[in-house]
C-alpha cells in the first residue's frame, strides 16, 4: 500500500485532514445522522451501541474519506451518560490510495441538569484519544477537548434542538486555531411510530487561522425505528459556502439493551 507520507508531505495532509472533518471529531456522540446532539440519555444501566458507515468527499482539496465508527453508551444513571467513540477510517487524495486505520476517538459524559415539561438542557464534555498515526493522517499528537450545551423543545411529534460548543486543541502550527466555537440546531418530525424525519444546520470557526469565513453544513435524513431498541437510519450532509465544500452520505444502526 501506498501511504499518504510518500504522495504528500505531513503539513498538507494535516491541512486536508482539516479541511474534511470540520464537523466530525467534535460532534461524533451526537445520534447518527445528526450533527446536532440531544439531552437524552440511556438510562442507569441501559447500554447502547451505535455503528455508522460514511463516504465523505472534499471536492476543493480532493479529499476522499470513508469511515466505520462505534459509539458505545452506557447510562451511569437516569441523566449521566459515558461512551466512547472509536473510527476507522480510510483517507485519500486525489483518487490516490494514501492510508486506512483506527483514528482518533474521544470519551465524552452527558449530564442532562434541567427537565421541565417539555424543555430539557444538558451539558456534555469530550476528550480526544490519540490512538491515530499522526504521520499518516490518521490522528493528531495534541488532546482535543470539546464541551457542548444542548437545549431541546418538544411540541408533540416535533423536537427543536440546539447546541452551543467550544473546542480546544493546542496547535504547534501557527497556521490552525486553538479555540473553535461550534453552533448548531435541529428539527426533529415523527411522522408515525416507524419514521422520524430530520433537518440539521451547523456553523464551526473555520480552524484555518488565515480564514474568517465560517464553516456551514446541512444535513437531511430519516431514521427508521424497527423497535424500541433498534434503529436504521441514512443521512446526507452538504457544505454551504467555501468553507466546506464537502458531501456527505452515511448509514446508521443503534442498538439499546
Amino acid at each position: 500500500m501506498t501511504y499518504t507520507k510518500t504522495i504528500i508531505n505531513s503539513n498538507s495532509l494535516r491541512l486536508l485532514a482539516a479541511c474534511s472533518l470540520l464537523f466530525n471529531a467534535a460532534v461524533s456522540f451526537a445520534a447518527h445522522p445528526l450533527i446536532s446532539d440531544d439531552t437524552g440519555t440511556q438510562g442507569e444501566g441501559r447500554q447502547q451501541l451505535e455503528l455508522s458507515w460514511d463516504r465523505i468527499n472534499e471536492d476543493s482539496e480532493g479529499v476522499n474519506r470513508r469511515s466505520l465508527d462505534m459509539v458505545w453508551s452506557l447510562g451511569l444513571s437516569d441523566a449521566v451518560d459515558v461512551s466512547i467513540f472509536v473510527p476507522y477510517t480510510h483517507l485519500s487524495h486525489r483518487r490516490v490510495e494514501s492510508t486506512k486505520g483506527i483514528g482518533d476517538g474521544s470519551v465524552n459524559i452527558k449530564w442532562r441538569f434541567l427537565g421541565r415539561d417539555s424543555f430539557s438542557m444538558a451539558a456534555t464534555y469530550s476528550l480526544g484519544l490519540l490512538n491515530g498515526d499522526e504521520d499518516e493522517g490518521l490522528g493528531d499528537e495534541e488532546l482535543l477537548s470539546f464541551a457542548n450545551l444542548v437545549a431541546q423543545k418538544q411540541w408533540q411529534s416535533w423536537q427543536w434542538l440546539v447546541n452551543a460548543g467550544w473546542q480546544y486543541q493546542h496547535q504547534s502550527d501557527s497556521r490552525f486555531r486553538d479555540h473553535t466555537w461550534q453552533l448548531s440546531s435541529a428539527v426533529l418530525y415523527q411522522s408515525s411510530a416507524q419514521w422520524t424525519w430530520v433537518a440539521d444546520i451547523g456553523y464551526r470557526q473555520n480552524p484555518i487561522a488565515a480564514r474568517s469565513n465560517a464553516a456551514a453544513v446541512m444535513v437531511v435524513g430519516v431514521i427508521y425505528h424497527l423497535s424500541p431498541e433498534l434503529d436504521l437510519d441514512v443521512g446526507y450532509h452538504k457544505g454551504l459556502n467555501k468553507a466546506d465544500k464537502s458531501e456527505r452520505i452515511g448509514l446508521g444502526l443503534a442498538i439499546r439493551w
